[in-house]
């Protein structure tokens, strides 16, 4: 199991702070680990809207999918109200 809350690794050099674990049950900087590593946008930040980076509806459901077996998070889609970010991703998880 790769340890989500570990800094990422990079092939373009350090990568970014991440962010702030603030989300309900501080979830945000695992959820953003995910999404950095499926969609390959290591500078990626917990307020970036994924559609603007890449995501499609599959590389969404596979962070989702992620999140509940590494991180044991269940995340609604429909619950996301707005942009989808790491932090409305951690919003809405229970």
């Amino acid at each position: 199991m790769t340890d989500r809350t570990a800094q990422p690794h990079t092939l373009d050099g350090p990568a970014p702070e991440q962010a702030p674990d603030d989300g309900p049950d501080g979830h945000v900087a695992g959820i953003l680990a995910i999404a950095r590593e499926i969609l390959a946008r290591p500078a990626l930040s917990a307020d970036d809207d994924l559609a603007a980076h890449g995501a499609n509806s599959l590389s969404v459901v596979r962070i989702l999918a992620t999140a509940l077996t590494e991180l044991g998070l269940d995340i609604d889609p429909r619950e996301i109200t707005g942009a989808v970010t790491a932090r409305s991703m951690a919003g809405v998880a229970r």
